[in-house]
């Protein structure tokens, strides 16, 4: 009996050890950082004392700051709603060069198209041949104007689950959300609170009166928020300049380790600069970063 009850105790403490190691240090929060010169060019060999951060406005030390590790996972998110027709074209031609030509070899895809709703999904393990053929099979469909994008980007988190820091989801739209269920603010939670960057190509078509704008702004304010990036296209032959352009944002990225005085009980804002050897804030650079760091609570939602 008394050996038995020790073991009880033993195992009940073992258990305790291990659930509490699968929860995250919310005092150490990896934040992703982009930094770009005045000509888009990324900004190599920064080290921890180049960067100057905040949370909620009160100075946060920078414990360690990386390159990019190898291995990026990009979800790519293609929308073939019925005024995606042309571009859809153009698009899948561009994809077939880039995915081969622009994005590093270590780089891993799935693929979601969606229209009114999700109509296929490849998970993670396919080769890029086998991407672009199921691309390359799909038409625009004709008679349907309806997008669910941020229906699409649950899909997308649900693929990179478990999410690693440095994920990438990339959306090809040229128009507003009509029917998705999951919210915008949802989708920047979620995506902020596992590292993942949402980053869109957004096709502009000046023949379509009906284009609602706002949809557009929700969707690049969507990708401020989590540290992506925007590029628009109005043109065919922006198509391929624009998808390496994109290959570049996100493979060329810092981790940058901070260390908060006590875990967050909610998301606080988050700011970053870089500084010269004065310490004076450096005008000559552009940062995307993710807006938000995540509530502890957050964090160990998605472990």
């Amino acid at each position: 009996m008394f050996r038995l009850q020790h073991f009880c105790i033993l195992f009940t403490l073992v258990s305790a050890i291990g659930v509490h190691s699968q929860q995250r240090d919310c005092n150490k929060q990896t934040m992703i950082v982009a930094v770009r010169d005045k000509h888009g060019q990324f900004v190599p060999g920064l080290q921890i004392a180049d960067f100057r951060a905040k949370v909620s406005g009160k100075r946060v030390d920078i414990l360690s700051a990386s390159g990019v590790s190898p291995g990026h996972r990009v979800v790519l998110v293609l929308d073939v709603s019925g005024s995606m027709a042309w571009k859809l074209r153009r698009l899948q031609d561009g994809l077939s060069s880039a995915l081969i030509r622009f994005w590093p070899e270590d780089t891993q895809f799935s693929l979601i198209i969606f229209g009114g709703r999700v109509l296929e999904r490849i998970e993670f393990g396919h080769s890029r041949q086998e991407i672009l053929s199921a691309i390359n099979q799909f038409t625009a469909i004709p008679a349907r104007s309806e997008r669910a994008v941020r229906d699409s980007l649950k899909d997308a988190n649900d693929l990179l689950h478990p999410a690693r820091i440095g994920d990438s989801v990339l959306v090809a739209t040229d128009g507003m959300d009509d029917d998705s269920k999951v919210s915008s603010k949802t989708i920047e939670r979620t995506f902020n609170s596992q590292g993942i960057r949402f980053f869109l190509l957004r096709f502009i078509d000046h023949y379509l009166s009906t284009q609602d704008t706002f949809g557009q702004s929700e969707m690049e304010l969507l990708s401020a928020a989590t540290g992506g990036a925007t590029i628009a296209i109005d043109s065919p032959n922006q198509i391929e300049p624009a998808l390496k352009n994109m290959a570049d944002e996100i493979a060329q990225y810092y981790f940058l380790q901070i260390a908060l005085p006590k875990p967050l009980e909610k998301e606080g804002s988050f700011q970053i600069e870089i500084v010269n050897s004065s310490s004076r804030k450096r005008t000559d650079v552009e940062l995307r970063f993710p807006q938000k760091v995540p509530a502890c609570t957050a964090l160990n939602d998605h472990p």
